[in-house]
C-alpha cells in the first residue's frame, strides 16, 4: 500500500537532497554501449495506442535475439473467426426497428475447443414501437438460447475438465427458441412482429434459424484463378418468393412483384410458426453475412461482392455496406453483421 501511495504522490517521504543530486547526475550520464548493433537491439519498441514497451527477449546463452518485424508481428492472419456489425436508421424512416446482436467465445488451453458465436439480425414491423420491441424480444431471447444450452454447457465441462458435453441437437435449441420469441411477442407486443436471421457459429459449421426476409450470405472464395461467389443460404418468407417458388411467377417478376415486401410467415404475426433450420459448413476464409432488406433490397449484389471481398476487416464490410445502402436512397433500417472465418492454416 505504501507502494502504491508513493506512486501517486501520497505520503511521499521527504528526499535527501544530496541523494537527489546524485541521482540527477546518474540518470543524465551516458550509456557506455561497446557495440552499435546491440545498441539498437536494445532499444526499447513502441506501438502508438499501446502503453507498454515491447523489449526484446534474451535467449539461454545470454545473446540478444532479434525480433521479428512488426509489420510481420501485427498482420499474421489469425486462426479465430472475427465480426463486425452496425445498424442505421436509413434516409427515410423516423425509428429504427432492427435488432442487431452479436457475441463470441474463444478458449485456449488444452481441451483445444472450437469457436462459438451467435449472431442475430432482426427487422421489426408493426409501426410506432412494436416492431422495435419485437426485434428486440426475438433476438435477446434466441441469443438466451444458444448461451444456456450451448455454450455454458460447454464452459462448464471445459472446468470440469471433461470431453464435449452432450449437447440437444442445435436445430432443436433454436427452433425453440424462435417458437418460445414469438409467443412472448404475441404476449407482450399484440401487435408487433419482426423477422429474425440468426446463426449459431461452432468451429467452421453454422446453424442457422430463419423466419422472414432478412438474410443470411455466404462469399465462397474462389479456387486457383475462381473469383468469389455469394450463396444466399436463406429463402424470402415473402407471396412474391414464394410465387417464385411454385412456379407462377419468375425471379425478376418476383423481384417487382406488388407483393413482394408482404410476408407470410413472420414471429408474433403467424399461426402454428416453423422456422427455416440451414446447417452449412464454411470453408477458410469466406465470409458470413446476415442483413434486413434494407440492406439488401438497396445494394446491388455486385457491390456487396465487392466489399465483402476486399474490405480488410468485418467492421470495415459493415460500415461500408450500410454506407453503400444510404448511398443507394436508404428507403429503409438498416442492420448487418459480417464474419470473417479464418483463413486457411498454410496461408
Amino acid at each position: 500500500m505504501n507502494r502504491l501511495r508513493n506512486l501517486f504522490g501520497q505520503d511521499r517521504p521527504e528526499e535527501d537532497p544530496a541523494k537527489s543530486d546524485r541521482a540527477g547526475q546518474e540518470r543524465e550520464s551516458p550509456p557506455v554501449v561497446e557495440d552499435d548493433d546491440t545498441l539498437d537491439l536494445a532499444e526499447e519498441i513502441t506501438i502508438p495506442g499501446v502503453m507498454a514497451a515491447v523489449k526484446p527477449t534474451q535467449n539461454v546463452i545470454g545473446e540478444t535475439r532479434r525480433l521479428p518485424s512488426l509489420e510481420s508481428a501485427l498482420l499474421r492472419p489469425t486462426q479465430h473467426a472475427i465480426f463486425g456489425l452496425s445498424r442505421d436508421i436509413g434516409m427515410v424512416r423516423s425509428n429504427n426497428e432492427d435488432s442487431v446482436l452479436a457475441y463470441f467465445l474463444s478458449q485456449l488451453n488444452i481441451l483445444d475447443r472450437p469457436d462459438l458465436g451467435v449472431f442475430v439480425v432482426a427487422d421489426g414491423a408493426g409501426g410506432h414501437q412494436n416492431g422495435e420491441q419485437a426485434s428486440a424480444i426475438a433476438s435477446r431471447m434466441v441469443a438466451d438460447a444458444v448461451n444456456a444450452q450451448i455454450f455454458q454447457p460447454m464452459l462448464a465441462a471445459a472446468d470440469e475438465g471433461e470431453g464435449a458435453p452432450d449437447l440437444p441437437p442445435i436445430a432443436e435449441i433454436m427452433t425453440e427458441a424462435l417458437k418460445a420469441a414469438d409467443a412472448l411477442i404475441q404476449q407482450r407486443v399484440p401487435d408487433g412482429g419482426t423477422t429474425l436471421t440468426a446463426a449459431a457459429l461452432i468451429g467452421d459449421l453454422v446453424h442457422i434459424a430463419h423466419v422472414g426476409d432478412s438474410r443470411a450470405y455466404a462469399l465462397i472464395p474462389g479456387a486457383n484463378d475462381e473469383e468469389s461467389r455469394l450463396e444466399q443460404l436463406t429463402r424470402d418468407h415473402s407471396v412474391a418468393k414464394r410465387l417464385e417458388e411454385i412456379g407462377q411467377i419468375t425471379r425478376e417478376e418476383a423481384d417487382h412483384h406488388p407483393e413482394a415486401s408482404r410476408l407470410w410467415k413472420i414471429l408474433g404475426l403467424t399461426d402454428n410458426l416453423e422456422p427455416d433450420i440451414i446447417t452449412r459448413r464454411l470453408p477458410p476464409g469466406s465470409r458470413l453475412m446476415l442483413c434486413s432488406d434494407g440492406l439488401w433490397n438497396m445494394v446491388p449484389e455486385e457491390e456487396i461482392i465487392a466489399v465483402l471481398s476486399t474490405a480488410a476487416l468485418p467492421q470495415e464490410a459493415a460500415d461500408l455496406l450500410i454506407a453503400a445502402a444510404n448511398a443507394h436512397g436508404g428507403a429503409d433500417n438498416i442492420g448487418v453483421i459480417v464474419v470473417h472465418m479464418p483463413p486457411p492454416v498454410n496461408v
